[in-house]
């Protein structure tokens, strides 16, 4: 008895976990010659961003994104990927806004640091995309 409710509560749980993961919706994105503000209706989206090496040398991005879903959002994960002059792929890096959860067309400010301090001088581009649940 004890392993057949142990068995239907991890099942539940299970199912609980997958639904919630599946829930994950993919948001606005912007791509960038370091200085290109984007929009898109209904997602969270990139109001503005800026990129450049800070002050100890390291590639920074600082934006702003805003809640247009309709409905209020949570974990919102903004994603940066770093472009060399021949397009290819030279660093990826995330941070999630914070707030980290949005209201209905709520702002919210985020910093994204390369995780490869060398990259600093080669990076030409770079591509955003937010996520959230």
């Amino acid at each position: 008895m004890k392993r057949t409710i142990v068995a239907i509560g991890c099942a539940a749980l299970l199912v609980t976990f997958i639904l919630a993961c599946a829930d994950t919706k993919t948001g606005g994105t912007s791509s960038s010659d370091k200085t290109t503000p984007a929009k898109t209706a209904g997602k969270v989206d990139i109001v503005s961003h800026t990129g450049a090496a800070n002050e100890i040398g390291t590639y920074q991005i600082d934006g702003e994104v805003v809640n247009n879903t309709g409905v209020k959002v949570t974990f919102v994960k903004v994603t940066a990927t770093f472009y060399d002059a021949a397009g290819k792929v030279i660093d990826t890096s995330f941070t999630f806004t914070d707030p980290i959860d949005l209201e209905i067309s709520a702002k919210a400010p985020f910093k994204i640091y390369a995780s490869k301090s060398d990259i600093t001088a080669s990076v030409a581009k770079y591509d955003l995309a937010t996520s959230y649940q």
